[in-house]
Formats: structure tokens, C-alpha cells, sequence
């Protein structure tokens, strides 16, 4: 299949579809480079690029890219009770340090 973004919605109880920015794939056309220069030239006041993006995906861009659901298997946070993240059955396994560094800041 033919795909201008490739990309994971993660849905929970408080928020039933969120764009998880942690591994994403872009072609290289134009309506994506138009993205992504709306993307990190914008000036909106939100400082955090996942939600940003989003905005653009789901919003002006809703009808004008091809989008392909990335399977979760791409997307694995590894918890901090799993030692090695290839010990994670996916394909990519992130280990995030902000989920292991949070409960040190007070």
C-alpha cells in the first residue's frame, strides 16, 4: 500500500486517539515536506511536538495524506521492570529516560 505517513494512535480511557511520535515513517513527497514545515514552524504556544503534529495530521492534513496504521509492535515503551528492552517482543522497543527519570524529580 501506497502511504504518505505511517504512524500509531495509542488508544486509552483518557485519551482515545493519540498520536504516538515515537517512531513514525514519512515518504518523501510533497505533501509531507509541507507537513513537516508546518510542523516545526509552528507557533502556536504547545510545546510538545506530538501534540503539534497531531494537530496537523488530524487537522489540516486530515484529508490529504495517506495514512497507514503502524502496528504497536513498533512502538513499545519499555517499563521500567524490564531490564532490556529487546526482551520486549516487538520490532522497536524505546526505552524512554523521561519515564525513568520522572520519579527522581520532586
Amino acid at each position: 500500500m501506497e502511504f504518505d505517513i505511517c504512524c500509531h494512535y495509542l488508544k486509552t480511557s483518557y485519551n482515545p486517539n493519540e498520536l504516538l511520535s515515537g517512531t513514525i515513517v514519512f515518504r518523501n513527497n510533497d505533501i509531507v515536506k509541507s507537513l513537516v514545515n508546518d510542523w516545526v514552524n509552528d507557533n502556536s504556544g504547545v510545546n510538545w511536538d506530538q501534540k503539534i503534529l497531531q494537530k496537523y495530521i488530524d487537522g489540516k492534513y486530515v484529508d490529504k495524506l495517506k495514512k497507514l496504521n503502524l502496528p504497536e509492535e513498533y512502538i513499545k515503551i519499555r517499563p521500567r521492570s524490564v531490564s532490556n528492552a529487546r526482551n520486549l517482543n516487538c520490532v522497536i522497543g524505546h526505552k524512554q529516560m523521561s519515564r525513568e527519570q520522572r520519579h527522581k524529580i520532586k
